[in-house]
């Protein structure tokens, strides 16, 4: 649960998605509800968006799903014969990838030669300048 001041930040869509508020307007003890009892005796300010995020959150209903038994099995077949196998290495995929990093690879090269290059050059001359 989010601290008492992180609370003070919150916006509809916040206490929306916030899971210790669905768990208060959804099924409330004793505990939550003295804690948002107390936050909003001290933030009044909030008690329209807490009201309006508490009405959203019990006008949302989930369909429960439920799958049989025999698609279950299928799924779950799957996933065994998918993990059994050893992974492939796709090499094709790989390859655009990797010619980005040579490409990288090459342009800093070039930028430290150049500069090696120019101290080199450059050496000389600057220790006739101190």
């Amino acid at each position: 649960m989010p601290s008492f001041y992180e609370y003070l930040n919150y916006q509809v869509e916040d206490f929306v998605v916030d899971h210790a508020f669905q768990q208060w307007v959804h099924r409330p003890d004793n505990t939550s509800n003295k804690f948002w009892e107390q936050f909003l005796n001290t933030s009044p300010h909030k008690r329209e968006q807490v009201e309006e995020a508490s009405e959203i959150v019990r006008n949302i209903h989930y369909r429960s799903h439920s799958l049989s038994k025999a698609h279950q099995d299928r799924i779950l077949q799957k996933v065994y014969h998918r993990t059994e196998k050893p992974a492939k290495r796709n090499l094709i995929a790989l390859r655009p990838m990797a010619r980005k990093y040579l490409a990288v690879a090459a342009s800093m090269s070039r930028i430290i030669a150049a500069y090696v290059q120019r101290l080199y050059v450059a050496g000389p001359a600057l220790r006739l300048i101190r």
